[in-house]
């Protein structure tokens, strides 16, 4: 996890043009999301790694076991370290669509339905793929993990569909709005973030509690569903992004 947001981090970085003035993002917290959001992404990389240190093995090798805080993090310092990343965590999932809802320009933007929908939709991944790292080392899920993830994707769905009912007056959201229900995108939006990505993950997961039987399956499919859904919903959000017509 640490590579794919290391690698995230590093696209981020070339994306800027001059990726050398990377610090100047980290000094407007007081007034900027970007700078909220890339300290977090700090915070959660450097604390993250400092907790799990003292049970990494190089080879026959534990260099750092003698450190004065433990993974599991029960207690001391390795507990602030564990609540301060988790705090980081939830800031990465939310910042990105606190950019986008800031400025007025963009009516189908300017809502906190939409960093609403990354922060629920961040959610609901992460219980997915915390569902396929029980699976890969045996251990069954837990009733409970379901149902957090139950209510994660009906409160996704129920931010998605309150989002498409907001505003509609105004022409360029009506214009995003046709775009994502009748035009272009209307199968990547229907089909893939509602209907595959939200309803059958949401109905696998109830099938699952209800059963019993299969549940290692039918999370795992409702986590593949989510991830392509969760890419597709920001791509989507980013495509149909519209600015009012000047007059």
């Amino acid at each position: 996890s640490f590579m794919v947001i290391g690698v995230g981090g590093m696209i981020l970085l070339a994306d800027l043009g001059k990726p050398f003035r990377f610090f100047r993002a980290l000094v407007n917290v007081r007034t900027s999301w970007i700078s909220r959001g890339a300290v977090a992404d700090f915070v959660f990389l450097i604390l993250a790694t400092l907790l799990i240190l003292p049970n990494l093995k190089i080879g026959a090798a534990a260099p750092f076991v003698g450190l004065p805080w433990e993974s599991e993090a029960t207690s001391g310092l390795g507990k602030v370290f564990e609540v301060v990343s988790i705090l980081a965590a939830f800031l990465v999932m939310f910042y990105a669509g606190a950019v986008l809802s800031d400025p007025k320009s963009i009516p189908y933007w300017n809502s906190p339905l939409v960093p609403a929908q990354f922060l629920i939709s961040s959610g609901a991944m992460s219980v997915g793929v915390l569902s396929f790292f029980f699976l890969a080392v045996g251990k069954a899920i837990s009733t409970e993990i379901v149902v957090l993830e139950i209510v994660f994707v009906a409160l996704l769905l129920v931010s998605i569909l309150w989002h498409l009912k907001t505003r509609k007056d105004n022409p360029a959201k009506k214009e995003s709005l046709s775009w994502l229900l009748k035009g272009k995108y209307k199968g990547l939006f229907l089909g893939v973030v509602i209907t595959l990505g939200t309803v059958v993950p949401l109905v696998l997961c109830l099938i699952s509690v209800a059963v019993g039987a299969g549940r290692g399956a039918m999370m795992a499919v409702a986590a593949i569903l989510l991830l392509f859904q969760g890419y597709f919903l920001r791509l989507l959000t980013l495509r149909v992004g519209i600015y009012p017509p000047l007059r």
